[in-house]
């Protein structure tokens, strides 16, 4: 009994809860070697390697019933087969993580750009290529037009996560929703005229009239298609006024 660990000492080790190893008992997936006549827990050090295999088979995504099934009937097979079929989840766990990560980055590179200008303050970037899905034309700003074109791109282009900003695209007097991918149309690289504009979707006219003003001002002529990209949405703010777009324009 001496080299036993108390059901509080093995959690320790192992960094988790009694209430973690009682559960697992409970699913009968993992038991303590002893138990006595009060009932309480008593685990070998050994089975440390056990616990940790469990733990990350199940963080992996392995149900806890498969990670039973594996316990109960170990082989050299039978691991062999859990591995190919753990680095195929680990592989798509890992590629969706990447994924959000990408986003969130993007998002963040997004804000921090914004809050070191002001709204309405016109300025000039360097941008590279990329390629964007485009929807059919909105013909109105009604929520449930734009609701249903932004629905059908999405649907057309498949899963679609967003990694920036849903954008709008204004282009001789029509409105279209689009996304980065592999897309069938280009944002050509180039430098382009900006400007943040505060404000719904519905003003955001507004932010483009200063914007042809400002491409004016430098002796450019104006393309006539704009870009809207969405830095602040819903996602941040519960109210559409204080709602946050990047207007921008070719040179």
């Amino acid at each position: 009994m001496d080299h036993l660990l108390t059901c509080g000492e093995f959690a320790k080790l192992c960094h988790t809860s009694k209430d973690t190893l009682v559960w697992y008992q409970k699913k009968g997936l993992f038991e303590p070697v002893y138990v006595d006549e009060r009932g309480y827990r008593y685990y070998d050090v050994l089975q440390y390697d056990t616990f940790l295999t469990i733990q990350q088979l199940s963080v992996a995504g392995l149900s806890l019933d498969a990670i039973k099934a594996y316990l109960s009937d170990k082989s050299i097979d039978s691991m062999m087969n859990l591995y190919d079929e753990i680095d195929g989840m680990l592989e798509r766990k890992i590629s969706s993580l990447q994924s959000i990560q990408k986003r969130f980055t993007m998002m963040d590179n997004a804000l921090e750009a914004y809050v070191d200008r002001a709204c309405g303050s016109c300025f000039v970037e360097e941008r590279n290529e990329k390629r964007i899905h485009v929807s059919d034309c909105v013909t109105c700003m009604e929520d449930g037009v734009m609701a249903r074109c932004m629905g059908d791109l999405i649907h057309r282009v498949g899963r679609v996560d967003l990694v920036s900003s849903l954008g709008m695209k204004m282009v001789d007097g029509c409105l279209y929703f689009y996304v980065y991918g592999e897309g069938e149309e280009v944002i050509p690289q180039g430098r382009y005229a900006c400007v943040y504009h505060k404000g719904s979707y519905e003003s955001v006219e507004e932010s483009v009239s200063i914007l042809r003003e400002y491409v004016c001002s430098l002796g450019c002529e104006c393309s006539d298609c704009v870009f809207v990209e969405m830095v602040v949405g819903d996602w941040i703010v519960d109210d559409a006024s204080a709602y946050v777009m990047k207007v921008f324009v070719e040179l």
